[in-house]
């Protein structure tokens, strides 16, 4: 398997490789696509694609590319997801701002009540809750199966949802 049909990998963007770039101590160079990696020296180009550029940084780490991808893309999506995803998963992972992360089945409760977000109780002596919809827009979201276990975002034509 190449590691672009990775899970970990549907998603990826730029943006999100600079970010780790930015967070794990490597340098810019006065060329925007070509990152240094101090002490070794080492560079990275962008001009060789994405795939080949987070390879190289897999490599220049010694790491799995695999296990970059996870740490630099933890598959959690700002925002309430479109309904065409929504349609295609009755499981989501969901994250509130306020800190609380459980499995939540978003439900479509008709024409005039549109979605809403139940976060299951903790225990047996609390009430399942909804999630406030002036929530939604801080939440993180992704689908999962009925284990938990995170699948890959539903896609049309190999555009994410």
């Amino acid at each position: 398997m190449k590691f672009d049909e990775l899970d970990e990998w549907q998603g990826l963007t730029r943006e999100m490789v600079d970010h780790y770039l930015n967070r794990t101590g490597w340098c810019n160079m006065l060329d925007p696509d070509i990152r240094l990696l101090k002490p070794q020296y080492a560079h990275v180009s962008f001009k060789m694609g994405l795939s080949a550029a987070v390879e190289r940084i897999a490599s220049l780490e010694g790491r799995s590319v695999q296990s970059l991808l996870r740490e630099i893309n933890p598959r959690m999506r700002k925002g309430m997801p479109s309904d065409a995803a929504l349609a295609e998963h009755d499981e989501w992972i969901v994250c509130t701002p306020f800190g609380a992360t459980f499995i939540a089945e978003i439900s479509y409760g008709g024409s005039d009540d549109g979605f809403s977000i139940m976060m299951p109780p903790i225990n047996d002596h609390c009430d399942a809750e909804f999630i406030a919809e002036k929530h939604w827009p801080e939440c993180l979201f992704w689908p999962c199966d009925e284990h938990g276990n995170k699948v890959r975002w539903p896609e049309r034509n190999g555009v994410m949802l």
